[in-house]
C-alpha cells in the first residue's frame, strides 16, 4: 500500500447530535495516516465544546466566526499538508475501510471516488451504480465525457492535494460543490470510481440543506451562471460545452424547476424564477435537445418545462405525486 498523508476537511454547524459519530468514524479509520481538520463554523450548540474533548494528536480543529460551509471548507483548504485531501460533512460517517481502500488505488490518479451510501435514522440505501465493474479507471484527457461519471458533490472522494491548491468554493451559495467540482473537469487526467461496501455514508436528516427546499433552491441559477462564466475566462468552454450544458440542463430544468419546485415551500414568485431559469437556458443553451448525454426521458421533460409554464406545473404536479 502506498503511505501517503491524508488530510481530512470537515465542516461543522451546530451537529451537536451528528459530530461525534463522523469523528470517531475518521479517527477509527484502519488508516492512520490522516491530518483531521475540523472547522468548527461558529456554532451555538455543544458542538464545539464536543470537538475540544478529543485527545487525539492528528485532530486539528479550529473555531471561526460563522462563514458558511464553503468559507469553513476553503479555511480547511489552507491548512492541509497531506498529499491527498478528503471533504467529510459533519453530519456524515465513513466506512473503517473506506481511506484505506481508496489509498491501496492511488497510484497516479487525481480522484479515486468511493461508493456513495444514504442513511436515515432506520435504514441504509444506495442509488444504483452505473456498472457491475468493481473498479472503473477513466482518462479524461482522452475521454472527456468521463466528467459526466463524477458526482457534483466534493464528499466520497480523494482528491491529489495538488489538484486543489488554486480551487476554492464561491462563497454564500447553497449549490458551491457544483462550481468546485466543475472547476477541475480541466485539470483531471485519471479517475478511479470503486464500487465497495466500505463507502461513504450521507445523512439525510430533517432540515439540513438537501433535503429543504426554500428560496435556497434558486442557487441553483446562479452558480450555473458562474460556472459557465469561469469555463468562458479560462478558455475552456467550448472543450467541455456539451458536459456543461448537460449538467446545467438537468439541474436547472429536470431537477429544479420538475422535481424541487413540486416541493417548494419559500415566498418566492414561483413564475418570476421559472422565466429567469428558462431564459439562462434558451440564451445559452437553445440546442440542448441535441446534447447526446441527455436521456429521452430527460429531453421530454424538459422541452414540456420549457415549452410554457402550465407545462412545468404538470411536471411539477407528477413529481410530487410520485414523491420524487
Amino acid at each position: 500500500m502506498f503511505v501517503v498523508t491524508v488530510s481530512v476537511i470537515v465542516a461543522a454547524y451546530n451537529i451537536e447530535k451528528y459530530i461525534n459519530r463522523c469523528i470517531d468514524s475518521i479517527l477509527g479509520s484502519t488508516y492512520t495516516n490522516l491530518q483531521v481538520i475540523v472547522i468548527d463554523d461558529g456554532s451555538t450548540d455543544a458542538t464545539g465544546r464536543l470537538l475540544d474533548e478529543y485527545e487525539d494528536e492528528r485532530l486539528h480543529v479550529l473555531h471561526i466566526a460563522n462563514r458558511g460551509v464553503s468559507g469553513a471548507r476553503n479555511v480547511g483548504l489552507d491548512m492541509i499538508t497531506g498529499e491527498y485531501v478528503l471533504f467529510v460533512d459533519g453530519d456524515d460517517y465513513i466506512d473503517q475501510n473506506m481511506i484505506a481502500e481508496m489509498v491501496e488505488h492511488i497510484l497516479d490518479q487525481d480522484i479515486i471516488e468511493t461508493t456513495q451510501y444514504f442513511a436515515n435514522d432506520t435504514k441504509t440505501w444506495r442509488k444504483p451504480y452505473q456498472t457491475s465493474l468493481k473498479i472503473n479507471e477513466y482518462d479524461l484527457q482522452v475521454n472527456k465525457e468521463a466528467c459526466l461519471y463524477l458526482t457534483l458533490a466534493p464528499h466520497s472522494r480523494l482528491y491529489r492535494s495538488e489538484l486543489v491548491k488554486d480551487v476554492r468554493f464561491p462563497i454564500g451559495l447553497v449549490f458551491e460543490d457544483n462550481h468546485f467540482v466543475s472547476m477541475l473537469f480541466p485539470k483531471l487526467r485519471k479517475v478511479t470510481k470503486l464500487d465497495t461496501e466500505h463507502g461513504y455514508f450521507h445523512y439525510q436528516r430533517v432540515g439540513s440543506t438537501t433535503m429543504t427546499f426554500n428560496d435556497k433552491i434558486f442557487d441553483m441559477l446562479p452558480i450555473q451562471e458562474k460556472i459557465l462564466e469561469d469555463f468562458r475566462l479560462n478558455g475552456m468552454y467550448d472543450t467541455y460545452r456539451l458536459i456543461l450544458e448537460k449538467n446545467a440542463v438537468h439541474d436547472l430544468l429536470y431537477s429544479t424547476i420538475g422535481r424541487k419546485f413540486a416541493h417548494y415551500q419559500g415566498q418566492t414568485d414561483l413564475l418570476a424564477k421559472y422565466r429567469e431559469i428558462t431564459s439562462f437556458v434558451s440564451k445559452n443553451y437553445p440546442e440542448y435537445v441535441k446534447n447526446p448525454y441527455l436521456s429521452k426521458k430527460e429531453k421530454l421533460i424538459c422541452n414540456m418545462i420549457m415549452h410554457s409554464y402550465l407545462s412545468s406545473k404538470v411536471v411539477m404536479f407528477i413529481a410530487k405525486v410520485c414523491g420524487y
